[in-house]
């Protein structure tokens, strides 16, 4: 009797670590990779425009562990479509068409932590960095021209009497008229190609534009840049508004706050800060 005891005994010790490994693996998985907006700046003249993403993930485990990626192909980045303003059409920033990643297996695997910068090459923002389209120099970092074939556009989809996405019309190579921001009213916005009628995330300005996740306010954006300061990319307390004469950064993580908890998702990108203290012995 005893033995069948302690058996049943065991047994349910097995049970129970199976099933408290599980629940780590499933809570250590629940934040699934995905991609977000961390810079916009309209630039200090003319149309010096660019956007920051980032790809985010889980936490390492372990520091040696390999972060994991995500696909990006036919993702698409627009500016507003009428989302950001509930649906009216007029003298909100829409400009016609929007652009997406290609299909090109380039995109299919982004690790997490990797900066991206999308920028307007037919009028460069003297502040960025060199063009780098290589994934293979460990600095987890991509500048890449909007024209770039890496990019598709579509030139009248989204606009103002249609906000929606076609799956057909799109030709190689980006353009920044098809989502150019506007100063007064405009946004940005980001689209899983699997839910076309509601952004992963998305960023406004502007007295009409605030149903975004983020609304940076009413007044004028000329000459300013949007940032996000930490990892809570949602809160709107954790995005500032500055100069973009003095105040942009891309290519560069935004604050220290942020630079470790990207470290925490991919060390290869940026060590997570270790802070060490001591009392005498």
């Amino acid at each position: 009797m005893n033995a069948f005891f302690g058996k049943k005994t065991k047994i349910k010790k097995v049970l129970f670590r199976i099933i408290f490994l599980l629940i780590i693996s499933i809570s250590h998985n629940s934040f699934s990779q995905s991609i977000i907006i961390n810079e916009v700046s309209q630039g200090t003249a003319g149309s010096q425009e660019y956007i920051e993403l980032i790809v985010i993930g889980p936490n390492l485990v372990n520091c040696d562990d390999i972060p994991p990626c995500i696909d990006l192909r036919l993702w698409i980045l627009d500016d507003n479509n009428g989302y950001l303003n509930g649906g009216a059409t007029t003298g909100v920033g829409i400009a016609a068409g929007a652009i997406r990643f290609a299909d090109d297996p380039f995109w299919s695997c982004i690790p997490v932590g990797t900066i991206i910068i999308l920028y307007n090459d037919n009028d460069p923002n003297p502040d960025l960095p060199p063009s780098d389209l290589s994934m293979a120099d460990g600095n987890c970092t991509l500048s890449v021209p909007v024209s770039s074939s890496l990019f598709d556009k579509h030139t009248t989809q989204p606009n103002s009497t249609d906000p929606s996405y076609s799956a057909t019309g799109w030709v190689n190579g980006g353009s920044w008229t098809n989502i150019s921001m506007a100063n007064t009213q405009d946004g940005f916005q980001i689209y899983n190609p699997s839910n076309l009628n509601e952004p992963v995330f998305s960023i406004g300005w502007g007295s009409s534009n605030n149903l975004g996740n983020i609304w940076m306010g009413s007044s004028s954006a000329a000459g300013d840049v949007f940032s996000l300061t930490d990892c809570n990319y949602a809160e709107q307390t954790s995005w500032i508004i500055g100069s973009a004469s003095t105040e942009q950064t891309p290519g560069y993580f935004n604050t220290l706050d942020q630079a470790d908890c990207i470290g925490n998702m991919n060390a290869n990108c940026n060590p997570p800060i270790v802070s060490i203290s001591g009392n005498p012995a």
